[in-house]
C-alpha cells in the first residue's frame, strides 16, 4: 500500500484498514474532547456515580416531633422535624454532616447549626437509647439536652 509522505510522517503506524479506522476514532474523540482526552471527565463521572455518605439515622427517625407527648395532638405545637440530614426546631436549624464515633445509643455528627441569628459549627449528638419513646438532641456549643417525642 502506497502512502502519501504527509500521512507516513504523521501516522507511521497506519498501514492497514483496521489501524486507519482506529486512528479515525481517535480523531473523532479529539474533536469531542479537545486535543487530548484528560482524566478529569472520567474522575468526575466516577465521583458523581459513587454513593454519597449518608447520616446513620434513616427512615426510623424521620418525621415530626413535639416537646411533650400531649402536644402531638395539636399540629401547631409540632415544632421539631427530622428530615434526611437536617433537624429543625424552634429557633434552630441544623445540617448534619459526617457521622463521628460515639458511645452505645449515641450518634454524633459534624454539623452546621443556625441558633437564632448565630451560626455555629460543632458536634450535634442524638441519644437514641429509648428512641421508641423519645429522642434527645444536644446542639453544638450547648450543654443541655432537648428531649423530643415522636408524633405518629
Amino acid at each position: 500500500m502506497v502512502r502519501s509522505a504527509r500521512r507516513a510522517r504523521l501516522e507511521p503506524w497506519a498501514s492497514s484498514f483496521e489501524t486507519a479506522a482506529f486512528v479515525g476514532l481517535l480523531r473523532m474523540r479529539e474533536l469531542v474532547y479537545g486535543r487530548r482526552m484528560r482524566i478529569f471527565p472520567i474522575a468526575l463521572l466516577t465521583a458523581l456515580l459513587a454513593p454519597a455518605p449518608a447520616p446513620a439515622q434513616t427512615d426510623d427517625l424521620l418525621g415530626k416531633y413535639a416537646s411533650a407527648k400531649i402536644y402531638c395532638i395539636d399540629d401547631e405545637k409540632l415544632v421539631f422535624e427530622i428530615a434526611r440530614g437536617v433537624i429543625n426546631g424552634p429557633n434552630f436549624h441544623c445540617i448534619m454532616g459526617n457521622a463521628r464515633p460515639a458511645g452505645t445509643g449515641l450518634e454524633d455528627y459534624d454539623s452546621k447549626c443556625t441558633l437564632g441569628d448565630k451560626i455555629s459549627l460543632g458536634v450535634l449528638s442524638l441519644d437514641l437509647t429509648d428512641k421508641a419513646d423519645h429522642v434527645r438532641v444536644k446542639l453544638p456549643e450547648k450543654t443541655d439536652w432537648i428531649t423530643i417525642y415522636p408524633c405518629k
